[in-house]
């Protein structure tokens, strides 16, 4: 009984943070101001096409803010969270170049609410528009960038945290087979409706102006092709590394021999549904392979409801979804829900639009399982409700 009641009590509070949050939301329409216009263009401070230095710039950034709680039959605790606080600039100038920073200004971690102004770097780089500087045939988008990058491996991972469905990622691709940005050479283009990427980074986390030094030759190769095939899209990624990862000064971007990732996004009616499949191996020898469906669809103009299920198998290190699940040994007596044979996980939400993604109110509840790890407690269920505003 008492078990039941804090679970209760739990779902209770989760909910009315996010009716607190709704509320301030909403408040933002009165007063006369046109705050909706101002969270999508307001960070625009200057804008003029005639000029030959400097076309366009402008400020960006995001916070986001959630609130979960965690529990098994034996364990459980509460989080409270600054999951991203970020800040950008972005300048277009002698019209065929941009620089884009983006400043993260969080500490992070889980279970955290340190904000500790300037901590790094989340990307940044300049792009040149190839196709504007030089007579090149056969594209209809070429372009080079030089920076730190967000290495985009997995349907989740191609969509920005502003814009992802659930309050998580999957743990396959965003855990097991994303590497950490990393500061490299990106070319980018499209072709005949034919998107791609193709790319070498450094092996090197957080290293944006000495990353050639430390990384000491090893690195990783990016490719990434995305096009229409029937009544939708194929997203189709990979990234294998060169060099030895011993070598490198600092810590490793990645921990991939090779990974690959393979999805399809489609509709069935007003259905929106995601297929992804993706594997790999590690530099251990580890290998792993998995797949995850999401769907989801509007109730209302304004309300969408979200379904996902995920599965993964690992050689030694299979995960639960729920960050806070894997957190469970930091946090409570309990077991984190890690060091598995297999993971599976399943997710249902809610999402509130109250300006499109610029602002909105997330609620969800994850049920993970991981075998394999010998765990007394090896599921978990992590209710939880983010706020997500971006601008």
């Amino acid at each position: 009984m008492e078990a039941h009641i804090h679970i209760i009590m739990n779902t209770l509070k989760l909910t009315s943070i996010a009716g607190l949050l709704s509320v301030a939301s909403l408040s933002a329409f009165e007063g006369g101001y046109d705050y909706k216009d101002l969270l999508k263009n307001g960070g625009t401070f200057y804008s003029d096409s005639d000029n030959p230095f400097i076309q366009k710039a402008r400020f960006y950034g995001r916070a986001q803010y959630q609130v979960a709680t965690v529990f098994n039959d034996s364990e459980s605790y509460n989080a409270v969270e600054l999951r991203r606080t970020r800040l950008g600039a972005e300048i277009k100038f002698l019209n065929n170049f941009k620089f884009k920073g983006n400043a993260d200004l969080e500490n992070g971690g889980t279970n955290s609410v340190d904000f500790g102004g300037f901590t790094g770097w989340d990307d940044a780089g300049i792009s040149a528009d190839l196709l504007g500087l030089f007579d090149i045939q056969g594209f209809d988008k070429l372009s080079l960038t030089v920076g730190k990058k967000k290495i985009k491996i997995g349907q989740d991972v191609h969509t920005s945290s502003t814009k992802i469905k659930t309050i998580e990622r999957s743990r396959l691709t965003d855990g097991k087979l994303r590497p950490a940005n990393s500061t490299g050479v990106l070319l980018s283009g499209e072709t005949s409706g034919i998107g791609f990427d193709l790319g070498y980074f450094s092996n090197v986390e957080d290293s944006e102006f000495d990353w050639w030094q430390k990384s000491n030759g090893a690195g990783f190769v990016y490719a990434s092709t995305e096009f229409a095939v029937g009544n939708g899209d194929f997203i189709i990624d990979g990234v294998f590394t060169t060099g030895d990862e011993g070598d490198i000064d600092g810590d490793a971007a990645t921990s991939l021999d090779y990974g690959w990732s393979v999805a399809y996004v489609t509709e069935f009616g007003d259905i929106t549904t995601v297929f992804n499949v993706a594997g790999g191996e590690e530099l251990d020898g580890d290998s792993f392979f998995g797949g995850t469906v999401l769907a989801y669809t509007n109730l209302t103009e304004q309300l969408e409801i979200v379904g996902r299920l995920s599965y993964f198998d690992h050689d030694s290190d299979a995960e639960a979804n729920s960050r806070y699940a894997r957190d469970l040994d930091k946090f409570s007596s309990g077991v984190g829900l890690d060091g598995g044979t297999s993971a599976f996980s399943a997710y249902a939400g809610l999402n509130y639009y109250f300006i499109g993604d610029n602002a909105k109110v997330m609620v969800g509840v994850d049920y993970d399982q991981v075998d394999g790890a010998g765990l007394a407690d090896d599921s978990a269920i992590t209710l939880s409700a983010a706020y997500r505003m971006k601008f």
